[in-house]
């Protein structure tokens, strides 16, 4: 781990130019963001959820069904 300090050769204004620059970038980044890029997504339509929580149950039926396979192989 090396040391947070400044060290012999560094120059004085070393973090303060560094603390400028990541100042400048940030705030370029800053000026980028919109009202639209923080406006929320409209709600999804249509049966979506439906069909995740369908899929959801078929693959817990199928995994519990693996496992059972799995374990009957392993007893016998």
């Amino acid at each position: 781990m090396t040391p947070s300090g400044p060290r012999a050769g560094d120059a004085p204004g070393r973090h303060a130019v560094t603390e400028e620059r990541l100042r400048a970038a940030l705030a370029a980044r800053a000026a980028l963001v919109t009202y639209r890029d923080l406006r929320r997504e409209e709600p999804p339509r249509g049966r979506s959820r439906g069909t995740r929580r369908v899929r959801g149950l078929v693959l817990a039926g199928l995994g519990s069904v693996a496992a059972a396979a799995a374990a009957d192989a392993v007893c016998f």
